[in-house]
């Protein structure tokens, strides 16, 4: 509950949380989808949580156009690599004409993120253009790694300072661990960099800023453990008949389901798991037909002499 209302680009006040076993359960309602994309996301990050069962549902929210304007440019002028760029956005009944000019094609995309995550808005038409083209300066660039690490709930970004000089990223601070330092450094090459100095990152799990979020993530017994406890939560599929295998965070599901619904949310109930890195679903039933074999062409007729 604390990650979720520290977090800047969501409004937890309506979100549920309860935890057994290190299973972490979210109910309740939120406006938009990107809030309870960032909720499931922030929960993994907590120490000690096996697995995220979300029960949130998006309840969309009908506001006054100017009100959601008003939001929509307080969202884009309060994030850092946006805030420099020269960007209009318009609102006719919750839709976002968004115009101006970008530097590279993540600020188009970061843009639309941050638009997308103001109640109210239903749709967002992205007409950014990069021409003519900006400069990448090292304002830019330092604006535009800061967004990445302030988006990436896996690494605490208020911990962290990012100077850019002619290029090149220095990053410094105190990281939890290894993979999140790793995490850091590659949200430090954004277009434009062309090198990231991060010897003064230290590893320091003990004296973080936030001791709570997670510094290591689970191995394939641990998974797999975690997919098994998850079977209560999720009644309607048959855990028992499937046969789960996980290697290097990636789950192997075999088995028969009777229905393409049940095979889905198999595979649904699998990304729970915490530290699951992708899934091979290689469930069978009688919903899964082989490919129609093409008719076979008539042997051409040989010529007669």
């Amino acid at each position: 509950m604390q990650e979720l209302a520290r977090d800047s680009h969501l409004s937890a006040t309506t979100i549920r949380v309860t935890v057994t076993s290190g299973i972490v359960v979210l109910e309740g309602t939120v406006p938009v989808a990107r809030w309870k994309e960032r909720a499931d996301r922030i929960a993994r990050v907590v120490g000690g949580a096996r697995a995220v069962v979300s029960r949130v549902r998006v309840v969309p929210v009908r506001r006054r156009d100017a009100d959601v304007a008003a939001d929509v440019g307080r969202a884009l002028r309060g994030t850092v690599a946006l805030a420099r760029l020269p960007l209009q956005a318009s609102v006719h009944d919750g839709v976002v004409e968004l115009r101006g000019t970008i530097t590279s094609w993540d600020e188009q995309q970061l843009a639309e993120r941050v638009v997308t995550g103001v109640p109210g808005v239903r749709f967002c038409q992205n007409q950014l253009s990069a021409s003519p083209p900006l400069a990448r300066t090292d304002a830019i660039l330092a604006g535009d790694v800061r967004s990445r690490l302030d988006f990436d709930p896996l690494v605490e970004h208020d911990s962290l300072e990012v100077h850019v000089h002619q290029g090149r990223v220095t990053l410094s601070g105190r990281v939890g661990s290894r993979a999140e330092a790793r995490r850091a450094v590659s949200s430090a090459w954004v277009k434009g960099v062309i090198a990231v100095d991060a010897d003064g990152l230290v590893t320091d799990a003990a004296s973080r800023p936030d001791a709570d979020v997670r510094t290591s993530w689970p191995t394939d017994d641990e998974i797999s453990a975690a997919i098994s406890a998850l079977a209560p939560y999720w009644p309607k599929v048959p855990i028992a008949s499937l046969s789960i295998t996980v290697l290097d965070g990636t789950v192997t599901l075999r088995g028969s389901v009777p229905t393409l619904t049940d095979s889905l949310a198999a595979a649904q109930m699998v990304m729970g798991a915490v530290g699951v890195a992708q899934i091979d679903n290689q469930l069978q039933g009688p919903w899964r037909k082989e490919p129609a074999r093409p008719p076979a062409s008539p042997r051409p007729r040989g010529r007669r002499r």
